[in-house]
């Protein structure tokens, strides 16, 4: 069976590149796939060292449109939704469904997905019609499954985790980082803006800023100056977090020895900027994600549902800021100092083999449910 690839691919973004990378190692080593193709640009795969020849460009076309050009190109019998937001509700996924009805799909699923939450009834109410087209869904957190149990049989549906817990199997090592200094704690910091397209820095993105920097001088003051990568996990020039992320960067000098990630590095350079930490602190859910992955500890400051998700799934409360202002500041300072000193590590109610194990059988689970 020939498979296209859709997802919110191609737009310099860690999280949706790990996407593409893992959809094209899934393809090739776990499903029995006969072809693949991935709606996405042909520079955006060749960036992330997947052959271009599995890319459609269609760039006149966005939204309902560049996928329907996409599969009367393709020819594609399966769309499996592959990563992410996709299946949230709205307009979007409207005229998703109208290009897949007239190209006439004869299966679609979805993996490692969220499902809401769902900022009206109304965007719940088409995401539902959605994903009830879909032969199996394998969502990637315990909120969106249950929400998704609501919306489809029980028999269609499965939880597992984000398939980001993959990434060791495609780089292993991660990407090398450099000698550490002895005796300094190596932290890994990332950034993410409530609303990319705003011209200015909303509240929250300054809250989560100074709950950053308070934790980095608490770690200062409890086991000396640290080593601290802002790892920039959005390269987009109008939408991305680099910017914020210099500035940041330069809001800390006085407390650490910084260093920025950029992501024209590339995804191996993030991955390996992350793997390498003793501690990451993350606003963004990939950050968080991927040092999962690498069982390096992670404390999550989620920007957005997803991130608390994601979190609560995996994780114990106490690597969890569920509000900047919420919680005793003393407390997680605590926390990341003795994690950042190789004091201990944090307990996790699901292990990274058993997160990776399990995504390998969802994977299973949804290419049985559309080849069969």
């Amino acid at each position: 069976m020939s498979v296209l690839f859709e997802g919110w691919y191609g737009r310099q973004n860690a999280g949706d590149d790990a996407f593409v990378v893992l959809a094209n190692h899934v393809a090739a080593t776990v499903w029995s796939a006969n072809s693949w193709r991935f709606n996405a640009p042909s520079q955006a795969l060749s960036r992330l060292g997947v052959d271009s020849s599995h890319a459609l460009d269609h760039p006149r076309f966005r939204g309902g449109k560049r996928l329907l050009a996409g599969l009367r190109s393709a020819t594609s019998r399966h769309v499996c939704y592959f990563g992410g937001t996709t299946l949230h509700g709205g307009d979007a996924r409207a005229r998703d469904l109208s290009a897949l009805q007239r190209a006439r799909v004869a299966t679609l699923s979805a993996a490692s997905v969220s499902f809401g939450p769902f900022d009206t009834a109304a965007q719940e109410r088409s995401a539902s019609e959605f994903v009830r087209r879909f032969s199996r869904v394998y969502l990637r957190d315990n909120g969106s499954h249950e929400r998704a149990r609501q919306a489809m049989t029980a028999d269609r549906v499965r939880q597992a985790f984000d398939v980001a817990v993959l990434l060791p199997d495609v780089f292993p090592m991660g990407a090398p980082a450099g000698p550490r200094s002895s005796g300094r704690p190596r932290l890994a910091v990332t950034l993410c803006r409530d609303d990319p397209r705003a011209a200015r820095h909303s509240a929250g993105d300054l809250a989560r800023q100074e709950h950053l920097r308070q934790l980095i001088e608490r770690i200062a003051s409890g086991c000396g100056r640290p080593e601290v990568a802002v790892v920039v996990m959005n390269g987009d020039p109008g939408q991305g977090d680099g910017a914020m992320s210099r500035e940041f960067a330069s809001s800390i000098s006085n407390l650490a020895s910084v260093s920025v990630v950029d992501y024209s590095l590339g995804l191996g350079r993030t991955v390996g900027a992350i793997a390498s930490s003793d501690l990451v602190i993350s606003t963004r859910l990939h950050g968080s994600v991927f040092a999962y992955a690498y069982d390096v500890p992670f404390i999550a400051i989620p920007y957005h549902p997803k991130c608390l998700e994601f979190a609560r799934t995996v994780a114990s409360d106490e690597l969890l800021c569920q509000d900047p202002n919420g919680r005793d500041l003393a407390d997680i300072a605590d926390v990341a100092i003795e994690i950042a000193a190789g004091g201990r590590q944090p307990a996790l109610r699901v292990s990274s083999a058993d997160a990776r194990a399990a995504v390998y059988e969802a994977l299973e689970w949804v290419w049985r449910g559309t080849s069969g």
